[in-house]
């Protein structure tokens, strides 16, 4: 039975409103927004959000809201591929009804309004690349400061030794 769908409707407004923002004391003022003592908010949003039957929900709400790796993955590939000239208008404004029937409303990151019209802010390419890249691991900084370091680390422990030995002789009684 879906967990959600049995807490009291005050409840229901915490979940919605914390899966949203993600702040308990933000939550509980819009669930009891008679309550405007944000202390008070912190605290009894805590102690909701640890019910179980509150907790339970919040984990289903989110699950909704979750995508899976191969998911991730295949949204960084159509962004890479996106060409956003097969959803413009011949003046070339951004056919959004078409952008959004072909699935690809995602893609808009903000909608601004300008004295010309409006002005449609799509996803970054190249940073969709670096990701994409990331995930592959084709950027190796990692092993090049680990190498870096392991280098310095023997040549330390070299000098080490050497000036170890440099006070074992000179400590040694000399022949005369």
């Amino acid at each position: 039975m879906n967990n959600y769908e049995t807490l009291p409707e005050e409840y229901k407004r915490f979940v919605d409103s914390y899966v949203h923002c993600l702040n308990k004391r933000k939550a509980y003022q819009v669930a009891y927004p008679d309550i405007t003592n944000a202390n008070t908010a912190r605290t009894n949003g805590c102690l909701l959000a640890a019910k179980p039957e509150v907790k339970e929900a919040i984990i289903e709400r989110l699950k909704l809201f979750t995508i899976d790796k191969s998911e991730t993955l295949q949204r960084i590939i159509s962004l890479i591929e996106f060409d956003v000239s097969d959803y413009q208008f011949a003046d070339g404004s951004l056919n959004v009804a078409t952008l959004k029937d072909a699935g690809y409303g995602w893609l808009i990151k903000a909608v601004k309004p300008t004295k010309f019209g409006t002005e449609y802010v799509l996803m970054d390419k190249d940073r969709a690349l670096e990701n994409l890249a990331k995930i592959h691991q084709l950027f190796d900084d990692k092993s090049t400061v680990n190498v870096n370091i392991n280098q310095e680390i023997e040549t330390k422990q070299k000098l080490v030794e050497e000036l170890n030995d440099i006070r074992t002789k000179l400590s040694e009684p000399t022949k005369s």
